[in-house]
């Protein structure tokens, strides 16, 4: 039987952070919540044989990358979601694609929104 890992997927969904992002002053002050959606590709192979932690993307690391990119406010979602992708493809060699959305919840400039969003993938 032969079984193709080679572009296997690996999600990481709902890491919830309140940040203070955003364009206007309200936005930078007050901040808002946001919640981020991982989807790395990389070869599963050798993790799927072996049951070993080394061999595969600890997606723990991806998640505290998340964390720490969010905690610096930048100015549009974009650049946020672009950030996050690059960093992540940098941090582990074995990425060949992060496809990384962030979405804004319940944005203060838009009551009668329930989110906005910005998805993006990052190659390798």
């Amino acid at each position: 039987m032969k079984i193709d890992l080679q572009e296997s997927l690996i999600s990481v969904e709902g890491i919830q952070v309140h940040a203070f992002h955003g364009v206007y002053a309200n936005e930078r002050r007050e901040g808002n919540t946001y919640i981020v959606d991982l989807y790395l590709s990389t070869d599963l192979t050798k993790a799927a044989m072996t049951d070993e932690l080394e061999d595969t993307l600890d997606y723990y690391t991806a998640y505290k990358t998340v964390l720490e990119i969010m905690a610096e406010p930048v100015s549009l979602l974009e650049h946020l979601t672009y950030k996050i992708g690059k960093a992540l493809l940098e941090a582990h060699p074995s990425l060949t694609k992060a496809k990384v959305r962030v979405s804004k919840v319940n944005p203060l400039a838009m009551e009668a929104c329930i989110q906005t969003y910005v998805e993006l993938s990052v190659l390798r």
